[in-house]
């Protein structure tokens, strides 16, 4: 998140700035069009915290056998309770893994570790409360390893 200290328009910044400074923040005079597309306090002024991260992280393609690490960092939610992954092997058309759980969940971050065993392409998808938690199309292709000697 984006630490920022915000001054209404009808107040002076030149108030608020050894505050800012002591903190390192920069300081925010008025509403800008970023700024409203959040739900956030703007009638007096202070510190906010602005969600920025909404990101996705996946291997695209790795060999038969080895795990899987998808990671969900999202500012917006509370990402502690009520997320799982469908993992849904496209080519054979079923699902390996249904509501998995994640591995470790942190507030703003979340991540999945899961061991492919068949070849194949894969469909990713978040659940929140069941429900899909995007329309991102999120795949991943596993295929045979090559010998590694002769």
């Amino acid at each position: 998140m984006q630490t920022i200290f915000f001054v209404p328009k009808d107040e002076n910044p030149d108030d608020y700035v050894d505050d800012c400074s002591l903190w390192g923040l920069p300081i925010v005079h008025g509403v800008s069009n970023k700024l409203t597309e959040h739900n956030l306090n703007f009638e007096k002024a202070g510190v906010l915290k602005i969600p920025e991260k909404n990101n996705f992280f996946y291997k695209e393609e790795f060999p038969v056998g080895f795990h899987q690490k998808a990671t969900l960092e999202n500012d917006f939610y509370d990402l502690r309770n009520d997320f799982t992954l469908n993992v849904f092997n496209k080519r054979a058309g079923e699902l390996e893994y249904e509501n998995l759980k994640p591995f470790f969940a942190e507030k703003h971050r979340v991540r999945w570790v899961f061991q492919i065993i068949k070849t194949g392409k894969y469909d990713l998808t978040v659940l929140k409360n069941g429900e899909p938690f995007n329309d991102d199309k999120n795949i991943f292709y596993v295929f045979l390893r090559e010998k590694l000697w002769n």
